[in-house]
């Protein structure tokens, strides 16, 4: 397709976070700046879609669903327009193909409408250019990673690091402090519920609690382990246990188990926090309780042939992965 015979087009705009604020912003305003870009150029738009809430360097569903639509002659295009090149993927160098091999494929040219730049994947020059952008992304991505989790280890040092999640039993103030609610009572049955018989007796206890009275819902086996598991609850606040962020991990590697012993594998010294968020469990009574769980983890590990074949095929028309 030549650069200068362009009649027809696709939009696509991409963004990464759930926040009112990003889908406010981020969407309307890429889709309004290459929908005016295509008006302003009168190239036809065909078809105009967004990925909701992806990362860059992530599967993106919306546009594998217009890859599809173009190789089986449903959608014809000579363009796909994007804001900028990191809204189309954000891949490392290495992996990049994932996202735009198959327009190559097609001989359908990319569009930046910030920068008011056409790409041809079948021109080496082309190619080339889209190499630096892809690198260039892909350090952005590292440094961004690295300046975030520098930001919340000082934070976390100084005391000034907020609360993204809240623990069972507490709000918000207006100060971004978390204060106990009505829930809070619960706490220590929970505890007492755990030593003296099993996880599913807890959930009753906590179904007990505002947050499920409203919802109608119970409270899973993974919500009764965020409570045994926290140290708040002592006074003391662990950092980085779980990771931060998708691009990168406070403890190099990722760590998703809501199981994990907190105080063990906090990535910096715990903070004491009992001056502003008072005790409600006895250090005795934790420490029983991480034992207890430790324990069972040993007893009952996680098969290392739990991964089921076919995972990571299979998806939803969503767009969603389909797990087993």
């Amino acid at each position: 397709m030549s650069k200068k015979n362009i009649k027809t087009a696709a939009i696509y705009y991409r963004y990464s976070s759930l926040k009112d604020q990003q889908i406010e912003n981020s969407q309307k305003r890429q889709e309004d700046s290459v929908l005016q870009y295509c008006i302003d150029r009168q190239w036809t738009v065909e078809w105009k879609g967004g990925d909701d809430s992806v990362s860059g360097d992530k599967d993106k569903p919306k546009l594998m669903e217009l890859k599809t639509a173009v190789e089986d002659k449903q959608v014809l295009v000579d363009v796909i327009v994007v804001a900028t090149w990191d809204r189309l993927t954000r891949r490392h160098i290495i992996d990049f193909h994932e996202d735009v091999k198959w327009l190559r494929d097609t001989d359908i040219l990319i569009c930046t409408s910030q920068d008011s730049m056409i790409y041809d994947l079948n021109d080496n020059s082309d190619v080339m250019m889209l190499s630096f952008r892809v690198s260039e992304a892909n350090r952005y991505l590292t440094s961004l990673s690295s300046n975030v989790r520098s930001g919340m280890e000082s934070r976390f040092r100084r005391g000034e690091l907020g609360w993204s999640r809240l623990p069972f039993g507490f709000d918000k103030n207006d100060n971004g402090d978390i204060v106990p609610n009505a829930d809070l009572e619960l706490v220590p049955l929970i505890y007492d519920m755990f030593l003296g018989d099993s996880i599913n007796s807890c959930i009753p206890v906590m179904r007990r609690g505002l947050k499920y009275q409203k919802s109608g819902k119970a409270p899973s086996a993974f919500a009764v382990k965020c409570v045994l598991r926290n140290s708040v609850y002592i006074g003391l606040r662990t950092y980085g246990v779980a990771g931060v962020g998708r691009h990168g991990t406070t403890r190099g590697e990722i760590n998703h188990n809501v199981n994990a012993n907190r105080l063990e594998q906090t990535a910096l010294p715990p903070q004491d926090i009992s001056d502003k968020v008072k005790p409600v469990i006895e250090e005795d009574i934790f420490y029983k309780v991480q034992e207890r769980l430790d324990s069972n983890k040993k007893k009952n590990p996680k098969r290392k042939d739990s991964k089921y074949k076919y995972a990571g095929f299979l998806r939803c028309s969503c767009g969603a992965k389909i797990t087993a």
